[in-house]
């Protein structure tokens, strides 16, 4: 009994100290503008990513997607089918950029402009 108490205590003290938002990762959201397609990335969890893409004719949203460090920028790609989504995301650079590769051969290549 006094175990259960005593666990109690704690995980109360400890919900007191660090509130939801401090002890799960929150993640981020960018929007990036290329072209007539808007993309938003969203990092819903450590290290886990989705893609939602908007344009004129169609939406698109993929999950389960993966990052890459190229050494001066963040890449991140989305596969669905034999189609893979990316984003370029350079460090230093207000521009990034959509690329889609379909069975491995470039069809897209986008410059676009970020929102944060």
């Amino acid at each position: 009994m006094l175990v259960i108490s005593l666990t109690a205590g704690i995980a109360i003290l400890t919900a007191a100290i660090f509130p939801k938002t401090a002890q799960a990762h929150v993640g981020w959201k960018h929007t990036y503008y290329c072209g007539k397609y808007t993309v938003t990335l969203n990092e819903y969890s450590l290290n886990e990513y989705s893609y939602s893409s908007r344009s004129q004719n169609k939406n698109l949203v993929l999950r389960n997607g993966g990052s890459r460090n190229s050494g001066s920028s963040w890449i991140y790609s989305f596969s669905n089918a034999n189609t893979t989504y990316e984003i370029e995301d350079p460090w230093s650079r207000e521009t990034a950029y959509l690329n889609v590769l379909q069975d491995r051969q470039l069809i897209l290549k986008q410059n676009c402009s970020k929102s944060r």
